[in-house]
């Protein structure tokens, strides 16, 4: 059978990609809506930096889906 879990790291080089992904998108829609009235889109991705760099302050070796569920 073939062993599913992956080497270190491939995971991590898989979280570089996703973290690049996601600065990516934050950093086209700012710039792509610079000269737009609407600044929806600016907000969305500010927003959304916030919360994923909220992921430097917590061990996710320790937390639980019970933790995830009481917040």
């Amino acid at each position: 059978m073939i062993d599913l879990m992956l080497n270190t790291n491939i995971t991590f080089y898989i979280g570089v990609f996703v973290q690049w992904g996601f600065l990516m998108a934050f950093l086209y829609s700012p710039a792509s809506s610079i000269n737009n009235a609407d600044k929806s889109k600016v907000w969305l991705t500010s927003i959304m930096a916030l919360s994923y760099s909220s992921s430097l302050f917590i061990d996710m070796d320790s937390i639980t889906y019970f933790d995830f569920f009481l917040i």
